[in-house]
């Protein structure tokens, strides 16, 4: 069951309840099948977290692994939320789960929520590697993500075939530097991507070298940007005025 050959192979034959006995799960995964045209945002995540009927909350590695083999398959979604809990939860279904998520050409916006250490953004690097129509948007809630995570991520973003638009890192412990000194390399990676329209980099800290960096791109490249959030960081004068000075010369930047 962990080779994607055999999903395929059986999908034909299962059936639903063979997956899951969730009445909330089975009404999603019928829904993915048929590609429900108002099925456009899902959230992975765990039980106790289930809010409305846009939650899908795996019982076990088998299932998780089906959901991913019919979010492949499926072209309505538009919006995937991924919490660390379900991850961490059923590590042994992340490979064919991973492969059948970058088989999907719909999703345009990836949501990682409590994501902590680098291994786990792997899955965004085989997703931006493997899919021809990547995601556009990409938003990192609470995530902790070290010197590893953050090199990961700088990788994932290089390799994206698509060109991110919005890109969001939200930080809630703001007094830490969530990306292990390795803020400066992910600026240059977002560089690689001039149509960026939003950049959110909220409760950082943001030294003075990547205060440079991120003037450069701001001058060079993300030449579209619109909004950029700098919100609760932690930025010195020194850098402050950097920023500010490739700020004052943007033509299209609207929102600080």
């Amino acid at each position: 069951m962990n080779n994607y050959i055999n999903y395929e192979a059986q999908a034909s034959t299962i059936q639903i309840e063979d997956i899951t006995s969730d009445k909330d799960n089975a009404s999603i995964l019928r829904r993915l099948k048929r590609n429900d045209p108002d099925l456009t945002e899902l959230r992975l995540t765990r039980v106790h977290l289930a809010s409305d009927d846009g939650d899908y909350c795996p019982d076990s590695a088998h299932e998780l692994g089906w959901f991913g083999y019919y979010i492949g398959k499926n072209t309505t979604v538009r919006e995937l939320c991924l919490r660390s809990s379900v991850v961490e939860g059923f590590s042994t279904a992340i490979e064919p789960f991973c492969r059948g998520l970058r088989k999907n050409t719909s999703i345009k916006e990836i949501v990682f929520v409590d994501f902590a250490g680098g291994e786990h953004f792997q899955l965004l690097g085989s997703f931006f590697r493997n899919n021809e129509l990547a995601v556009i948007e990409l938003e990192l809630d609470t995530c902790d993500l070290g010197a590893d995570g953050c090199r990961l991520l700088t990788s994932a973003i290089c390799e994206c075939k698509g060109t991110l638009e919005h890109v969001a890192i939200c930080n809630e412990s703001h007094h830490e530097d969530i990306y292990g000194g390795q803020l400066a390399n992910l600026l240059v990676a977002l560089s690689m991507h001039p149509h960026l329209i939003t950049l959110q980099l909220s409760g950082s800290i943001i030294g003075r070298n990547e205060c440079k960096t991120l003037a450069t791109v701001l001058r060079c490249t993300t030449t579209k940007l619109h909004t950029l959030n700098l919100d609760r960081s932690n930025i010195g004068n020194t850098g402050m005025n950097d920023v500010g000075a490739a700020v004052a010369n943007s033509k299209l930047l609207r929102n600080l």
